[in-house]
């Protein structure tokens, strides 16, 4: 009998109902505030393993660039602006992320989308996978937002 990895499994849609990922850079599109109203946000989740590699730590105030011409992204550290990095607390441990208002002609995707990345001079770069688009708004047409 071979063995089956839990981690592969998933990945395969084990789990029918929810995508899991399991990249060091992962990005979604949450609804945000009053079910009724039409407001969102982007997530940017870090695991703590690239977010060590990259000195980055809770507090740190970062700012997100991107290239939607070569699908390319870039979170790096800032002194003046930008946004902090959090924990998830106790209850959600390996991560760090944070969040903004999404707007037209940032990345968005239909759920969790994990991006392969690596630590370099500037900060951390990833690659938006082919399903990463910059119009319109991909989560509020997708069967995984429960409110439509």
């Amino acid at each position: 009998m071979a063995l089956v990895s839990a981690i592969e499994f998933l990945k395969q849609g084990g789990n029918a109902d929810r995508v899991r990922s399991f990249e060091d850079v992962c990005i979604s599109i949450n609804r945000t505030g009053d079910r009724n109203q039409d407001k969102w946000s982007l997530v940017v989740a870090l695991s703590t393993a690239i977010a060590k590699k990259a000195k980055f730590m809770r507090g740190d105030k970062v700012n997100f660039l991107w290239d939607a011409e070569k699908k390319v992204g870039l979170i790096c550290r800032v002194t003046d602006g930008g946004w902090a990095l959090t924990s998830g607390g106790k209850r959600v441990k390996g991560k760090y992320y944070f969040k903004m208002y999404f707007k037209e002609g940032m990345p968005n995707v239909a759920h969790l989308t994990g991006c392969p990345s690596e630590v370099t001079s500037e900060g951390i770069e990833f690659i938006f996978p082919d399903d990463v688009s910059f119009t319109g708004n991909k989560r509020r047409s997708s069967k995984h937002d429960r409110t439509v």
